[in-house]
């Protein structure tokens, strides 16, 4: 359920890109994506660092802006951010108690 009202939200947010101004829905976009991002690093019981957040988020607006769809934005984007941060990310030694949720 939370997700179907994620993804309503966001393609409501996608349609008014194209009558509104960009930069004022800008800093509503980033506010959404950091959240999805942190609850789904969350979900992953990771704790991501600052850069890696805003660099996903960044590409995520970037690639919006640009009018890919949401589904295909979050897609480019996660594997951007995996091939960047995929050393942090996916060797057992970087995981440590800093970056894993208790």
């Amino acid at each position: 359920m939370r997700l179907t009202l994620s993804i309503i939200f966001l393609s409501h947010i996608y349609l008014n890109i194209r009558t509104a101004n960009a930069d004022d829905l800008t800093p509503l976009i980033t506010k959404f994506c950091l959240e999805q991002f942190n609850a789904e690093m969350k979900n992953a019981n990771l704790k991501p660092s600052t850069e890696m957040s805003e660099f996903t988020c960044e590409c995520f607006l970037s690639k919006i802006n640009k009018g890919l769809s949401i589904a295909t934005a979050t897609k480019v984007c996660k594997a951007k951010t995996f091939e960047k941060f995929s050393p942090i990310i996916s060797s057992p030694q970087n995981i440590t108690e800093d970056n894993v949720i208790n």
